[in-house]
């Protein structure tokens, strides 16, 4: 009889004799980086960004969200293979290959573009907590205590768990598409096949689609997924369950990328009066 692999647990002692449950648990041991942040990128300048897009452009621009999936995901598979090979940062390749000048540089532009980033999120916490009827003046200081508790104690493993939780908030753009009932054939048309609003292109429009671009593909995502992959210590065995991880982040932050314009062009076609205007106000600031 066929000896059967077993996969366990050094501390449980838990023993997973079917092939398939070892794959599951496999994967489920590398998941985390990839779709993290993959769908953290879906944050307030995003939600602003694509709502944007579907209150004044209908469904015009999902084709542009299909093109930047593979983008997505290839931009960030290399970081996956740079951080298994190397078991270091995004950073310290950079201070390794080019040089302390450039890899100050990278680290002080990376710090400024992700503070202003941290700014535009509280802004729309601010704004969030002001909707619901809550004193931003309080919630805001106790979301950025949270924030800090939740990075500085336990274990990197302790801090992805809570987050892939948070991220599971997410699909709640799912069901807000599916309760705007689109018309989904027009949604697959838009989705494949290239197409702009009628009229000449005009300014705002090329922002708006440099803009979906820059909100989908960031710098920052590059730093932390090989940072994580570092800290995980993933190996080249894993390499073919993180692509998967980050394949799956890909694939659902474009998918909740086209359910937020769904849900603008829903609201604009409902006479739904968006407050995207005060958003962007704080996000300029």
């Amino acid at each position: 009889m066929q000896d059967k692999k077993v996969i366990a647990a050094p501390t449980n002692g838990v023993m997973v004799k079917q092939k398939w449950m070892q794959r599951i648990m496999s994967f489920l041991m590398v998941m985390g980086p990839g779709i993290i942040v993959m769908v953290a990128d879906n944050d307030a300048g995003a939600v602003s960004t694509y709502m944007q897009a579907g209150a004044d452009y209908g469904l015009h621009l999902m084709w542009l969200l299909l093109l930047l999936l593979p983008i997505t995901y290839f931009i960030q598979e290399m970081v996956v293979r740079l951080g298994i090979a190397t078991g270091q940062g995004h950073a310290a390749m950079i201070y390794k290959r080019f040089g302390k000048w450039w890899g100050a540089f990278s680290l002080f532009d990376l710090l400024l573009v992700n503070f202003f980033t941290i700014v535009t999120e509280f802004a729309a916490i601010y704004l969030g907590l002001q909707g619901l009827g809550f004193d931003p003046l309080y919630g805001v200081p106790a979301t950025a205590l949270a924030l800090i508790i939740l990075v500085l104690t336990g274990s990197y493993l302790r801090w992805e768990r809570a987050t892939m939780i948070l991220c599971l908030l997410d699909l709640t753009w799912i069901l807000l598409a599916k309760i705007s009932s689109p018309n989904w054939s027009m949604v697959a048309h838009h989705s494949f096949v290239p197409s702009l609003p009628g009229g000449p292109l005009t300014s705002d429009l090329t922002f708006l689609i440099i803009a979906i671009v820059g909100t989908t593909i960031a710098p920052w995502q590059l730093f932390f997924q090989q940072s994580c992959i570092a800290d995980k210590r993933l190996r080249f065995s894993d390499l073919k369950n993180a692509r998967i991880d980050t394949f799956v982040g890909a694939t659902c932050t474009i998918a909740i990328a086209a359910c937020m314009i769904i849900v603008g062009n829903f609201a604009t076609q409902n006479g739904i009066k968006l407050n995207l205007q005060i958003l962007h106000k704080w996000l300029l600031l």
